[in-house]
């Protein structure tokens, strides 16, 4: 018998457990560690501040796991002894035959005060749902969109969200769109260029559209919350209301096993998810992965999905004496939302040289259904909490 443990239950790490247990013999053991019991679909929060989520249909429960055949440890992981082949948390010592790092990316608002004093961060629960509320009374102004450092998961929900809030005051009788600035300001060179050329180019051309401003390439040094100003090293810029993506780091115990580079993140074998360390794999936003053209992979939920299929039959096969023969080739998709509700779906390869290449299919409203399936099929499988009690 052996027994594969997975840290973490985010996206990544739930797709591994549930792939493994499908494919694994029952006699091996698949166990998922996370400190928290509740998981929530941040890819809904820019519905969330759009009004059209409430934060209690956004979450799914960690509980369940065992009726599916997968043992859940709901403790916190403070390191890893490799020698003994442990997982070490605050309550338990977890012994592993192979292990899937899966921890996925920590905020960190300590690296700008001042956007976290005086602005809303749109990637957790807490900074939409009180956004939200700041949005029903916000009469006009000045809207600052910030992105301040590299890396970041899902960097196209910033850009959503700037045409999800036009919408958004448009629609409201009282707030002309005239009447709302929105500026978005990036570190990055271009918008999304993680995506290649192909992807810059057309959301460039969306925004510029919409006439959305974009200010590239900005070095932020932080916000000046008693002056409204956004400081970058090329000058100030006044804003009315604040959002911001924030810094994303490696959790403590990626840090204190020794796993990580001097940045925190684990290096890994692009196709085979594979760590400096025999048995010891990594997928989603905590490894790191350099692309053959350049640059870093991606951090998405949709990129850890794709990697669990491919990491979960390696996994299978080692455990059957077979040599794994599955790759993840860099493949992933996305649903990006526009202005009135338009979504343009859009997938291929990060790891097409000499850069990322993807296709783009044709506009509609109608691929909404396409996104609201994923999300019910993400939070099914751990909502709602009576198929445990």
């Amino acid at each position: 018998m052996k027994n594969i443990v997975i840290l973490g239950g985010g996206v990544g790490g739930l797709a591994t457990a549930a792939r493994l247990r499908r494919l694994l013999p029952r006699e091996n053991r698949v166990t998922v560690i996370d400190r928290q019991e509740k998981q929530y679909y941040y890819p809904g929060l820019v519905w969330l501040i759009a009004g059209a989520k409430k934060p209690e249909a956004l979450y799914r429960s960690l509980s369940i796991l065992p009726g599916k055949g997968i043992e859940f440890i709901h403790d916190e992981a403070v390191n890893i002894d490799f020698k003994k082949k442990e997982v070490v948390c605050r309550e338990n010592r977890v012994r592993y035959d192979l292990l899937v790092v899966a921890t996925g990316a920590d905020y960190d608002d300590r690296a700008y005060p001042g956007l976290a004093a005086d602005g809303y961060n749109i990637w957790s629960m807490e900074g939409t749902t009180a956004l939200r509320q700041a949005l029903v009374s916000f009469s006009g102004g000045r809207i600052a969109l910030v992105l301040p450092r590299l890396p970041v998961k899902c960097a196209g929900a910033l850009y959503e969200v700037a045409f999800i809030l036009q919408d958004l005051f448009r629609a409201k009788a009282k707030t002309p769109a005239k009447a709302v600035e929105i500026t978005i300001y990036t570190v990055e060179k271009s918008p999304l260029e993680s995506f290649g050329p192909r992807i810059t180019a057309f959301l460039t051309g969306l925004l510029e559209k919409a006439q959305i401003p974009v200010v590239t390439g900005c070095a932020i040094r932080d916000a000046d919350p008693s002056r409204k100003r956004l400081l970058t090293k090329d000058g100030e810029y006044p804003y009315d209301l604040l959002l911001y993506a924030p810094v994303h780091r490696t959790g403590a115990v990626v840090k204190k096993s020794g796993l990580g580079n001097k940045e925190g993140w684990i290096p890994a074998d692009p196709y085979h998810l594979e760590t400096a360390r025999e048995g010891v794999f990594v997928l989603g936003d905590a490894a790191e992965i350099k692309l053959p053209g350049g640059g870093e992979l991606s951090k998405c939920g949709a990129i850890a999905t794709f990697q669990a299929q491919k990491l979960a039959a390696n996994i299978a096969a080692l455990l059957s004496g077979k040599k794994p023969q599955a790759e993840y080739k860099g493949t992933t998709m996305s649903f990006f939302e526009t202005n009135n509700g338009v979504f343009y779906p859009f997938f291929g390869s990060f790891y097409a040289e000499p850069a990322p290449r993807f296709h783009i299919l044709p506009a509609g409203r109608w691929w909404r259904a396409a996104k609201v399936l994923i999300e019910y099929m993400w939070l099914h499988k751990g909502k709602p909490y009576r198929k445990s009690q």
